[in-house]
């Protein structure tokens, strides 16, 4: 508690509150006038008319757009191995962004909408020409840069209790925005990202690999 509560006797100045963390059902952080999470108040807004949206915003006072969004990099949530891939790629770590990565799901995965029988060598030589072909794009064209670039992940879709497919939004430094939906994997090791499943850039936004 920052303030000295008025007319208010169950707390006082400085005492720590918190909640059960299975009890939090959404959260918000303001940010420069911007929002940060506050998925009910978005939720809300997306039912009023568009062009009423503006003076919505004004009047609660907040910038809203799709929303940034703070994950932990590591590989404890499928968001969370996106950002551990994308930080590979700037930290130019090959290691690090093949570790990332699960090839063999990743066949299996794009394998499995062709109509054929599939056994463990076909599976396993397709997870090989992914994974050289991963190596071969980096060296020839180099590491995609994410250390200016803003992120959020506005929806998750869940295939099975291992594969969701991610949906990520990227603003560049140059104003332009990328839209990509990408499938995530739940390995044994944590989760790891798999290949785009489509882009759909919106009207004038910009889109990027």
């Amino acid at each position: 508690v920052g303030n000295e509560p008025v007319d208010v006797n169950t707390v006082k100045l400085n005492q720590k509150i918190g909640i059960e963390r299975d009890l939090i059902s959404d959260w918000m952080i303001i940010e420069g006038g911007k929002l940060i999470g506050g998925y009910t108040i978005r939720a809300i807004r997306e039912g009023i008319p568009a062009n009423e949206q503006p003076a919505f915003d004004q009047s609660i006072g907040l910038y809203i757009d799709e929303g940034v969004d703070y994950f932990k990099i590591n590989r404890d949530t499928p968001e969370g191995a996106i950002l551990s891939l994308e930080e590979a790629y700037s930290n130019k770590d090959i290691d690090a962004a093949i570790d990332c990565k699960d090839f063999y799901e990743e066949a299996r995965n794009m394998l499995g909408g062709i109509n054929i029988e599939l056994d463990e060598e076909i599976i396993e030589k397709t997870a090989d020409i992914l994974k050289l072909s991963f190596i071969k794009s980096i060296e020839e064209h180099g590491f995609p840069d994410f250390t200016q670039i803003k992120n959020a992940f506005p929806e998750r879709q869940k295939v099975s209790e291992t594969n969701w497919i991610i949906t990520e939004i990227c603003w560049y430094p140059d104003n332009g925005k990328s839209f990509q939906q990408l499938n995530t994997y739940k390995s044994s090791n944590g989760w790891k990202v798999l290949g785009p499943v489509s882009t759909k850039p919106g009207d004038g936004d910009q889109q990027k690999d």
